[in-house]
């Protein structure tokens, strides 16, 4: 579905500028920070839908190593790693939604990251957070700097990023009583030519 909504966008436009921005593959709880063997299959086939669509795919990564390793399986089943590999920290470490990285890191150390997203969309945690209409602009500017003319620029990121700024741009919006998040290599898309 994700797809063929880009697919019709580039098709009826093809001056648009598709910003993709995806959660990595599942990682292995075993080998920490690693994916798992399921993860890098399930990223493959993402990679083969991607390249059915037939368009450039220009890559940007946070630099979070299991981004880096979802970017390169994508890169190599898209180009045969022909294509170069942008690593960004407005995607991770610290990311584009972090203010201060000391405070969050604090909290990240009692809470997981769909926690503090939760009570982030209350209000809190502004000391370490970025406040949603900031996040929004920053987000923007940098989808809008990077992406090109009927290309797709795919951005990597972990869930508390894709989460922020997806919400920020009132396209995700995750449920804490629901117990809802994002899913590996899950995400959402802007069509930066018509959202100004």
């Amino acid at each position: 579905m994700l797809f063929q909504k880009i697919n019709d966008l580039l098709k009826n436009n093809p001056h648009s500028k598709i910003a993709l921005v995806i959660r990595h593959g599942e990682k292995s709880e075993a080998a920490m920070g690693l994916l798992s063997e399921n993860g890098k299959a399930s990223i493959k086939e993402f990679s083969l839908k991607l390249k059915d669509l037939g368009y450039q795919v220009n890559i940007i990564s946070s630099p979070e190593l299991r981004c880096v390793q979802t970017a390169n399986i994508i890169n190599e089943t898209l180009s045969h790693n022909e294509n170069d590999i942008i690593l960004s920290n407005k995607l991770g470490y610290p990311g584009l939604h972090i203010v201060n990285n000391n405070i969050y890191q604090e909290l990240y150390k009692t809470k997981k990251a769909r926690e503090i997203f939760y009570e982030w969309k209350e209000g809190l945690h502004l000391d370490c957070l970025r406040d949603p209409k900031e996040l929004e602009k920053l987000s923007m500017d940098f989808f809008t700097n990077l992406s090109k003319e009927n290309c797709i620029t795919l951005f990597i990121s972990q869930s508390g990023t894709v989460s922020g700024i997806g919400y920020s741009l009132g396209l995700l919006d995750y449920d804490k009583d629901n117990k809802e998040w994002i899913g590996y290599l899950e995400g959402f898309f802007v069509d930066i030519t018509n959202r100004k």
